[in-house]
């Protein structure tokens, strides 16, 4: 596996971490606390006056999921703006990373020759 891949699930591990306000190593059972208290702190079922509180929670379940290894795609952490305003504090991390997609691009686009082999 590439180094920017490996880098790349690090940075988005530690953001699921701090999107349910855990610090370290932890077990599954602190995991599932500390869903359990983020879902009390957004859920649209008990915060319904929050336009964001859907969006808030499928970040919460995408980080759960993330840790608890029931998902492996993680789509609303790489969002800077959702992760500040849950976490509220600025967020960093993902500069820098190259994504699938890019890190594709670089390995086997030749964008001077129009060419898809390997450069």
């Amino acid at each position: 596996m590439e180094p920017a891949v490996i880098l790349e699930e690090q940075v988005l591990l530690e953001r699921a971490r701090r999107v349910l306000g855990i610090e370290g190593a932890v077990g599954k059972d602190e995991i599932r606390y500390a869903y359990y208290r983020r879902m009390l702190q957004f859920h649209p079922d008990r915060h319904p006056e929050n336009p964001q509180a859907h969006e808030m929670t499928a970040l919460i379940n995408e980080a759960f999921g993330l840790l608890t290894g029931r998902r492996s795609d993680a789509l609303l952490l790489r969002k800077d703006s959702l992760l500040e305003r849950i976490v509220k504090s600025p967020v960093s991390g993902l500069e820098g990373v190259l994504s699938y997609e890019e890190w594709v691009k670089t390995q086997f686009y030749n964008m001077e020759e129009k060419s898809i082999w390997p450069c």
